[in-house]
């Protein structure tokens, strides 16, 4: 095998040959994922199946004449969305730094 590769194992590669070889074959790394942008992210917290009830449950309230308790609900429903958008973008820039 370390024949096939012209390689020593004691040594390793000379310098000029490992540059060579990375010249010739790509680096060994693993592809770059694009970056969700903020408002993708913001809208991907209303994919949560609890979030389709307090949704449902808006749309009764105003269905029902209370506007206050859909407008509070609405309220909660979008606080919580940007408070989870920035903490998962914040989340994703540290797991990219990490790399």
């Amino acid at each position: 095998m370390l024949q096939s590769l012209a390689t020593d194992p004691d040594r390793g590669l000379a310098r000029n040959e490992a540059e060579r070889r990375l010249g010739e074959h790509v680096a060994n790394e693993l592809p770059k994922a694009r970056r969700a942008g903020l408002v993708w992210i913001f809208l991907r917290q209303f994919t949560d199946p609890l979030i389709y009830i307090l949704l449902v449950a808006a749309v009764v309230a105003l269905a029902i004449g209370s506007v206050s308790n859909a407008i509070f609900i609405a309220a909660v429903l979008l606080l919580n969305a940007t408070v989870g958008a920035f903490q998962e973008a914040r989340a994703e820039s540290s797991a990219e730094s990490l790399e």
